[in-house]
């Protein structure tokens, strides 16, 4: 709960902070569903819906860091970080060469195995992970050195409805 604690301070009403968390827990919900539900276009740009937001789970990098919203894709409109999903179609999601182990007790291991995941990584012949700052790899920040014969990924395609 420590996420609200600047509202608190702030003084905002207990009510207020008290939708804001609803809204969030049903639209993250329906947001990451993979649901393909057939909307009128205006409702993408109203409130955040599957389509909205699966753009923003896109292994194209362009499309991956657009749709932020929670709630509302106001601020994606005015800060331009919004892609239209009419004019974007959802394609493959997921993260490009991603070395995060697929099971729940690896993953939970996998900041304390780190250097192992990415020296594996690159025998398999998939580049290297570095900061986009420098330093010696991790989660956030990575690029694909380009070398190795193709690149690995894990993705999901939306289900329809």
């Amino acid at each position: 709960m420590l996420v609200y604690a600047p509202l608190v301070i702030l003084g905002a009403p207990a009510w207020v902070i008290f939708w804001y968390t609803s809204f969030i827990g049903i639209l993250g919900v329906i947001g990451h569903s993979n649901a393909q539900v057939r909307l009128p276009s205006a409702v993408h740009r109203l409130v955040m819906t599957p389509q909205f937001h699966t753009l923003h789970h896109s292994i194209d990098r362009a499309l991956s860091d657009s749709n932020y919203a929670n709630i509302l894709p106001i601020w994606d409109i005015v800060f331009g970080t919004f892609s239209d999903p009419d004019q974007h179609p959802a394609g493959e999601v997921g993260v490009r060469d991603d070395p995060i182990p697929e099971g729940f007790v690896a993953q939970l291991l996998s900041p304390f195995t780190w250097q192992r995941l990415v020296i594996g990584r690159s025998a398999r012949g998939y580049g290297a992970l570095v900061f986009a700052a420098g330093g010696a790899g991790g989660p956030h920040g990575q690029h694909d050195s380009g070398r190795g014969p193709r690149t690995e990924m894990r993705s999901t395609r939306p289900r329809s409805v």
